[in-house]
């Protein structure tokens, strides 16, 4: 039994979504596009490298999630950093600089929140379910 709520209706909220373009594939030389309204954002920086993972809600009430996950020769290659450490701080983890160049996209498309913990961090998957449910602006009768 899902505790998600009903798919959104557009015709009642016409702005809230936007076309939104993500890349795909390895490299993301391709593209898929969808409506939708960006909810959740997280980026890791592990041994290995960083990983942004952007969570959607689609017009439809589906959960987009799109990945992008580099090891670090890729980011140092791509942007280009050089072999001074002081160069890479700062920049290595943002958001800004994991989208340059290359590295692997991927989008998963889920339809309840019970599916979308396991593509998550622990975090993010708190953060988009209180999005879902929770309006987003509360008056409050004080």
């Amino acid at each position: 039994m899902s505790t998600d709520p009903q798919p959104v209706d557009v015709t009642k909220q016409p702005g809230e979504f936007e076309q939104i373009t993500v890349k795909v594939g390895p490299g993301g030389h391709r593209a898929q596009r969808f409506f939708g309204k960006q909810i959740a954002e997280a980026c890791a920086a592990t041994r290995a490298g960083v990983a942004v993972t952007r969570v959607y809600r689609s017009r439809k009430g589906k959960f987009v999630v799109h990945k992008r996950q580099s090891n670090w020769s890729e980011l140092a290659e791509v942007c280009h950093w050089g072999t001074d450490w002081k160069s890479w701080v700062g920049q290595a983890v943002t958001p800004l600089a994991a989208e340059q160049g290359s590295g692997d996209y991927t989008v998963d498309i889920l339809d309840t929140l019970e599916e979308l913990r396991e593509h998550v961090p622990a975090r993010t998957y708190r953060e988009v379910a209180d999005v879902v449910q929770n309006p987003s602006t509360q008056d409050l009768d004080v």
